[in-house]
């Protein structure tokens, strides 16, 4: 057997902050990715998405972009534009102004 498979990087401790902002994507790359895939983006409607997934978990802006990138794969850009502002009302009151 060759002895480098066995072979471990030593263990560095880092914080539980640091970790996290090295593994989730940060507030300005949100934006800067919802920039870029959005028809007409919102700055409104970004903070209240970062608000959103801020509140509930660090993963959740992942999972919010990637929501969106799939949308933006297999519907118009006009549905992708439609659900962009309605995501974030989460507790399903938007009403007439979302419908599809």
């Amino acid at each position: 057997m060759n002895q480098k498979e066995f072979t471990r990087k030593p263990h560095t401790p880092t914080s539980e902050a640091a970790q996290a902002a090295e593994a989730y994507m940060s507030d300005q790359e949100f934006t800067a990715r919802l920039a870029k895939l959005i028809p007409s983006p919102s700055e409104a409607v970004n903070s209240r998405l970062l608000d959103f997934a801020n509140s509930l978990w660090f993963g959740l802006k992942e999972d919010l972009f990637h929501t969106f990138l799939f949308i933006s794969h297999h519907f118009t850009p006009e549905v992708l534009q439609s659900v962009y502002p309605c995501l974030w009302l989460h507790d399903h009151r938007a009403g007439d102004s979302c419908r599809l």
